[in-house]
């Protein structure tokens, strides 16, 4: 079987899981001779990535393909390249890359995601079937709307740490009441994990529970009187998402709009 040959530039988190996830496909080889490469992967930090396209403007890259992985950039930053006979796209990822574990504990981290492409028709073509070697999904996207994609991403995914973050500094009071015998999010984990189903299957809206979306201005009175009296720098917090949530109600249809406007006064 005829191999692909792969360059990546960057072996950071990304550039790592990448590099074992291509090898493990058994269809590619992967080396740092750029001139020999088909195709050539930039995946270092995006503020590196205008320094490694000027690098490689002295390769020959005719008849080359040159990715970039990065979530918020376009292929427009690689405009230089293409001047130079490459085939130029972006190449993202959407997934959350932890450090390398050991080659022996290797999980295939694309397996079932989805990878965000946008470039030259050419580019995109080439790109799907890496993707499909690699057991993920590929989805074409206008570089018009990729910034907004990587917004998504990061509310999503670094948002949701900061969100969890919030929840356990408030969950040490109740630590001390025998929550402590127990790890924290182990008690919200079905929780969560229930949530998450529900969304997948329903979407966010009707997926919406909780005392905003029943109507129980009294509970969220005391939530927020509690707030102010032990967590008081968390309360902007709580009240930039209920009004989000309110809303979310209200467009569900669980409540009306006099009821919305009575949680928006009282969140304001």
């Amino acid at each position: 079987m005829k191999m692909t040959h792969v360059s990546i530039i960057g072996l950071g988190k990304v550039g790592s899981h990448l590099y074992n996830s291509l090898k493990k496909t058994g269809k590619y080889e992967i080396h740092i001779n750029l001139d020999k490469s088909e195709i050539i992967f930039i995946t270092t930090q995006d503020s590196k990535i205008r320094k490694t396209v000027n690098n490689l403007r002295t390769v020959n890259l005719k008849n080359k393909y040159v990715y970039h992985t990065s979530g918020v950039l376009t292929s427009d930053i690689l405009e230089p390249l293409r001047k130079k006979g490459a085939e130029t796209g972006s190449f993202h990822p959407v997934q959350t890359f932890d450090k390398m574990a050991s080659k022996r504990n290797f999980v295939l981290p694309f397996k079932n995601i989805y990878v965000v492409l946008e470039g030259s028709k050419r580019s995109v073509s080439k790109a799907k079937q890496v993707v499909k070697d690699l057991s993920a999904k590929p989805v074409s996207i206008d570089k018009r709307n990729k910034i907004l994609h990587h917004i998504c991403c990061v509310m999503l995914s670094n948002y949701l740490i900061t969100l969890m973050q919030v929840t356990e500094t408030i969950g040490k009071r109740i630590r001390k009441n025998g929550f402590n015998k127990h790890g924290f999010f182990s008690i919200y984990e079905p929780l969560i994990l229930r949530t998450l189903k529900n969304v997948e299957a329903y979407g966010p809206i009707k997926s919406l529970t909780g005392p905003i979306e029943r109507n129980d201005i009294v509970t969220v009175k005391m939530h927020m009187n509690e707030l102010r009296k032990k967590f008081s720098e968390f309360l902007p917090f709580y009240k930039f998402f209920g009004k989000e949530t309110a809303n979310t109600a209200f467009e569900k249809g669980s409540i009306n709009r006099k009821e919305l406007s009575k949680f928006l006064r009282l969140l304001d």
